[in-house]
């Protein structure tokens, strides 16, 4: 299966994307990383993809939907005093 992480490079993002490609799936993390970091995620692993991008880019969100036919979204988001 192919999996969108939004947020993946946060705490439980990236505990997320490692369990999932340990998995066997593949993994596509968009992530803006304002408190991530992309330490937190596994290197060079052939099963990911990273994009840095705002979660908030709905055309972005709405490319990458149609092109995965089988994404399964899974949103972490950090909530603030906006």
């Amino acid at each position: 299966m192919r999996i969108l992480i939004t947020g993946g490079a946060g705490c439980l993002g990236s505990n997320l994307t490692e369990r999932y490609l340990e998995a066997g799936h593949e993994v596509l993390v968009l992530d803006n990383f304002a408190t991530g970091h992309r330490g937190s995620l596994p290197e060079a692993h052939p099963g990911l993809t990273v994009v840095e991008a705002e979660a908030q880019a709905d055309h972005l969100l709405f490319a990458l939907v149609q092109c995965r036919q089988d994404v399964a979204d899974i949103g972490v988001q950090q909530l603030g005093d906006d």
